[in-house]
């Protein structure tokens, strides 16, 4: 997975393909890059509702989306 990071992010294709997006957001989460992990997936997100895709689609990329932030917010420090 560590691999798949910069081929995807160096490819201007990835833009606004689902797959693509949702491959490289898996691939940040798989290498820890949480927030990266997460900005990916929302984008996913958003590109699919911009395509409407079908709704079981959105329903999934938005569930992962959640499963990344909460990731995130176990890796936030603890404030005082």
């Amino acid at each position: 997975m560590a691999l798949a990071v910069p081929l995807l992010n160096s490819n201007p294709s990835v833009a606004n393909d689902l797959f693509s997006l949702t491959t490289l957001a898996a691939a940040f989460a798989e290498t820890g890059q949480i927030l990266p992990a997460v900005q990916t997936q929302e984008h996913a997100l958003d590109v699919a509702r911009q395509l409407s895709a079908d709704s079981v689609v959105i329903d999934d990329l938005a569930s992962t989306a959640a499963r990344y932030r909460e990731r995130l917010v176990h890796l936030e420090p603890a404030r005082p």
